[in-house]
């Protein structure tokens, strides 16, 4: 018992308890849920003796399809919020839309009253209301076991979690001062010239915008990006810095920037579209026009599939297909590499890998060009790599499962779902 069962037992006098009504209108104007002292209630438990003075049955049984003993504590709304930590008015919305529904309503005065067993998801309600979490996502959570509990709230988090992306972005974008843009970031020196070199194999080799690597940084955090339409490479590094910027550099200079990050440790970098500046050295850039990789990764949504695979093994499946096309089949128990087209049922090799999420239900499969892949794979960091299946038309993204590096898209050559 807690503390404040006392004022539970104290609130309210036991009473034989009116079913109740359809309709909350009172006989008299409307009236404030607090109700006058009650005197004289008498109670009834099941299975106690019947004597002829006794008051009358609780007949609620024949609404809720249970019998209880009526000498229940009540709490009046207002001690029921004090208890839950909601204000009154919040109940009374509550009770209009379902989700918490008062165990008594006097059919006269239309006073609303609680049990102390409805205090548990009063108090849960309080706390999704002040995380503004929706109401229907509420209803679910009340009434689902704790796993669907953490799906839907882990769903409302992630959505959260993007709208704060694109506010976040949009301040930085609303707020930058006209004219040249640059950022100065403290990063590890060795690290960044990394993954400068790291995503070389993604610029697209033609002439033209995408021939080149995006240095983006935001308060910070640098994002190194290169991309050939078909694949996109993407290294993060959190450092030390303030404000926005982005330039694109040629292959060549980006081997000139990644030399001179060699020799310091910890330097201070700038960026602005101008180039990059490493200590006294300005290296020009070719301006700031780049696609918005942000959009890219986001806009591939939330995965239907996710796989976690040793990253060697992976490869080594991979290298023994000869084929120029493969399919990548996704299953319960794994993954297995096949070469062809899908549908082709040529002989695969099997990875056992932990799979989550639809291809549990059907099989996924998904048709990529075998160099593609194999570099794509190759280009992740760390012992394992997590394979993010979405839908038809989105690209494969590949991420290392234990460190925040970056990420890789893959396009496929196409994908279905197949029936187990």
């Amino acid at each position: 018992m807690t503390p404040c069962c006392g004022a539970w037992a104290s609130t309210r006098p036991s009473r034989p308890r009116r079913s109740r009504p359809s309709s909350r209108q009172s006989t008299g104007p409307s009236a404030p849920d607090a109700p006058p002292a009650r005197t004289g209630a008498r109670t009834l438990r099941v299975g106690a003796p019947v004597s002829a003075d006794t008051a009358g049955l609780d007949l609620r049984a024949a609404r809720t399809g249970r019998v209880c003993a009526v000498d229940e504590p009540l709490l009046t709304i207002g001690a029921f919020a004090s208890a839950a930590g909601l204000p009154a008015s919040a109940l009374r919305y509550y009770d209009e839309v379902g989700l918490l529904p008062p165990s008594d309503v006097d059919a006269g005065t239309g006073y609303r009253y609680y049990t102390p067993a409805q205090v548990h998801h009063a108090r849960a309600v309080a706390v999704m209301r002040e995380a503004d979490v929706p109401l229907e996502a509420m209803r679910t959570v009340l009434r689902g076991d704790p796993q669907t509990a953490r799906a839907v709230l882990g769903a409302v988090v992630e959505r959260y979690t993007e709208h704060a992306e694109r506010v976040r972005r949009a301040a930085v974008a609303l707020t930058a001062v006209p004219g040249p843009v640059s950022a100065t970031v403290r990063v590890d020196g060795t690290a960044l010239a990394a993954a400068l070199r790291q995503v070389l194999p993604a610029v697209a080799p033609e002439p033209g915008p995408l021939h080149g690597v995006l240095v983006d940084v935001v308060d910070g955090v640098a994002d190194v990006v290169a991309t050939d339409r078909y694949w996109m490479l993407v290294r993060s590094l959190r450092g030390v810095g303030t404000g926005a910027g982005r330039t694109v550099l040629t292959p060549e200079r980006v081997r000139t920037v990644a030399a001179l990050l060699d020799l310091r440790e910890d330097p201070e970098v700038q960026v602005g579209c101008e180039g990059i500046t490493v200590g006294d050295r300005l290296v020009a850039g070719l301006g700031d026009e780049y696609p918005d990789h942000r959009a890219v990764v986001t806009g591939q949504g939330k995965p239907a599939t996710r796989v976690l695979a040793a990253r060697d093994r992976l490869l080594e499946v991979l290298a023994a297909s000869t084929e120029e096309d493969l399919t990548l089949r996704v299953d319960g128990s794994g993954i297995t590499v096949s070469p062809g087209r899908p549908g082709a049922r040529a002989p695969g090799s099997m990875l056992h890998a932990t799979v989550r999420g639809a291809a549990h239900v059907a099989a996924v499969e998904v048709w990529f060009g075998t160099s593609l892949l194999r570099r794509a794979v190759a280009s992740t960091v760390g012992s394992d790599v997590v394979l993010e299946v979405g839908e038809p038309g989105r690209a494969l993204v590949l991420r290392p499962a234990a460190q925040d590096g970056g990420s890789v898209l893959v396009m496929p050559r196409a994908l279905r779902e197949g029936q187990e």
